[in-house]
C-alpha cells in the first residue's frame, strides 16, 4: 500500500476515534513523518527529531502555505509540542549541526506516529 493511501486511512480512522476529524496541521506533519523521513521522523520518546532544518523548510512549501521554520515551529508549540533542551537520542552531531531539534509531547511518550493525529490545539487564551 502507498503511503500517502496509509496515511489517508490513519486519518479516517483518528477522525472516527473522536468524532471530530484531525486540524490541518497534524494531518499534514503526520504526512510529513511518512514521506520526508530523512528530514524529519518520529521520536519513540513522544515527539519529533528534525535532522536538517534547511532541508525541512526546503520542503515545507509542499504540506504548507509557507516554507517558514518559524511558523513551522510555532504551530508545534500550539499543538503542545515543546522544544527538547538536551539532544535527543536519535539526533546525530551531524543533525545539530545542521541545526537539527527535537520537540516531544508530554501525550505521546510511548505511543506510535498515528497518535499525533489525536492532538487538538491548545485553547490558552491570547
Amino acid at each position: 500500500m502507498a503511503q500517502h493511501q496509509e496515511a489517508a486511512l490513519h486519518i479516517a480512522h483518528a477522525a472516527d476515534l473522536g468524532g471530530v476529524p484531525p486540524d490541518y496541521f497534524v494531518i499534514k506533519l503526520y504526512q510529513m513523518l511518512q514521506e520526508q523521513r530523512e528530514v524529519i521522523t518520529w521520536d519513540p520518546d513522544g515527539g519529533i527529531i528534525i535532522h536538517d532544518r534547511a532541508k525541512l523548510e526546503a520542503t515545507l512549501s509542499v504540506y504548507f502555505r509557507h516554507n517558514r521554520f518559524t511558523s513551522f515551529q510555532r504551530q508545534l508549540n500550539n499543538f503542545g509540542f515543546h522544544k527538547k533542551r538536551r539532544p535527543a537520542v536519535g539526533l546525530s552531531a551531524a543533525s545539530v549541526a545542521r541545526k537539527g531539534a527535537a520537540y516531544d509531547h508530554p501525550l505521546l511518550a510511548g505511543q506510535a506516529p498515528e497518535a499525533v493525529l489525536r492532538l487538538r490545539r491548545d485553547a490558552r487564551p491570547r
